[in-house]
């Protein structure tokens, strides 16, 4: 093996290393805010550090390549991107996770995410449906009403407000991912736009939660500042897309399973969330299905 080769090697492994961070921060994003809410935070609140801290780093590179259309994408564009991905969708994301346990958040959105994705996919970009794609999403499929099940036979809890949530969500989020690939969109500028976007929601935030949040604990707000501004919507999006950029989307996609076990796992300890019989098959699924459609055959 010539340097060069050797070089690119070792490129392609520190990147897949990076994007194996990445999903280690995706998962733990679910504990993160689980936590937050028995100290007082709510999904708003959570949204708010989400997209302020990227908003703010975005900026002065979306003043470089425009405002007049918005770094090429387009005003009315950016703004559909914007609410499926930005601060709306985050905002209703969070705010499920007050209401269902990590277990249902970890496997409903991505899960839906993977189905409307293939579907979009094949209906707007006339990819192919694979037999890969055609189990991995009949597998999502299982595993979505295994844990939505659960949900509804939770009696007297609200847990199906939080699933309810997570499948809007988890639609939104397949939307977007389709529609970067149908406009031919960077996913670093869409990011950067997406973030920047949100900031216009932070005035009218801080009018009605400002108050609320500044009495929250100083060492919290700091800690889920940092966690989902600066490791979830920062870091962890730019590791994944240098790892798809590098390393390539297959085996970079390869590495999603990690997210809905990993985010279980997590809860044990962390929060005490033991899931049951039909919780575990519901991650099973899931993740399966995650593997087929990395699956090119």
């Amino acid at each position: 093996m010539d340097a060069s080769a050797s070089a690119a090697s070792r490129g392609e492994t520190l990147a897949l290393l990076g994007a194996a961070t990445a999903f280690v921060i995706f998962a733990g994003h679910f504990v993160m805010a689980r936590h937050a809410y028995a100290g007082g935070f709510i999904g708003a609140d959570l949204a708010a550090l989400r997209y302020a801290v990227p908003g703010l780093v975005f900026l002065p590179l979306i003043w470089r390549w425009g405002w007049r259309d918005l770094a090429g994408i387009g005003w009315s564009r950016a703004m559909v991107l914007t609410l499926l991905s930005g601060s709306p969708y985050g905002a209703a994301f969070l705010t499920g996770l007050q209401f269902a346990p990590t277990a249902h958040g970890a496997v409903i959105n991505p899960g839906l995410t993977l189905v409307s994705g293939a579907l979009l996919g094949w209906l707007w970009l006339g990819e192919s449906f694979t037999w890969g794609r055609a189990a991995g999403a009949m597998a999502a499929v299982v595993g979505l009403g295994l844990v939505g099940w659960h949900g509804l036979s939770s009696i007297g809890e609200q847990v199906w407000i939080g699933d309810c949530i997570f499948f809007v969500t988890g639609l939104a989020w397949g939307y977007y991912t389709a529609l970067l690939r149908r406009w031919s969109i960077d996913p670093l500028r869409g990011l950067a736009v997406v973030s920047v976007l949100s900031l216009v929601l932070l005035p009218p935030y801080l009018a009605w939660r400002g108050t609320e949040l500044w009495a929250l604990p100083g060492t919290a707000l700091l800690a889920q500042g940092a966690y989902h501004g600066l490791l979830h919507a920062l870091l962890a999006m730019l590791l994944y897309m240098r790892s798809v950029s590098i390393a390539g989307a297959a085996r970079t996609t390869a590495m999603t399973p990690l997210v809905p076990t990993l985010a279980t796992l997590l809860a044990i300890p962390f929060l005490g969330e033991w899931p049951d019989a039909l919780q575990w098959a519901g991650v099973a699924a899931v993740s399966l299905g995650m593997v087929l459609t990395t699956l090119r055959a």
